[in-house]
């Protein structure tokens, strides 16, 4: 399985999802890059078949056309911070579950 992680800010990113954590995650799939707006188009491939999708603090704001056209699979973005308010309606609104540490 391929797991998606979002993030703009590594630093941000790096204190949640530290190398003991990505090495847990990583024994449930393989793991991407960082992935962003920047960088979805080169992330195209390996995006179309994650099923899930770790975030924290700097979550990309994704449209729904981007996630159709780019995250066809998606079935879940676990949020490791509290509110998703700024990010999760395009998702919801695919019938795409979010779920927040908060």
């Amino acid at each position: 399985m391929k797991i998606a992680l979002f993030g703009t800010n590594q630093i941000q990113f790096s204190k949640v999802y530290t190398p003991e954590v990505l090495k847990k995650l990583g024994k449930y799939g393989e793991l991407s890059q960082e992935i962003n707006q920047k960088n979805l188009a080169e992330n195209r491939e390996y995006l179309a078949d994650c099923e899930i999708a770790f975030a924290t603090w700097g979550m990309p704001k994704f449209t729904k056309e981007e996630i159709a056209e780019y995250m066809p699979k998606l079935k879940a973005v676990f949020y490791a911070a509290g509110t998703v308010q700024y990010f999760a309606r395009p998702f919801l609104e695919s019938g795409i579950k979010v779920f927040s540490a908060f």
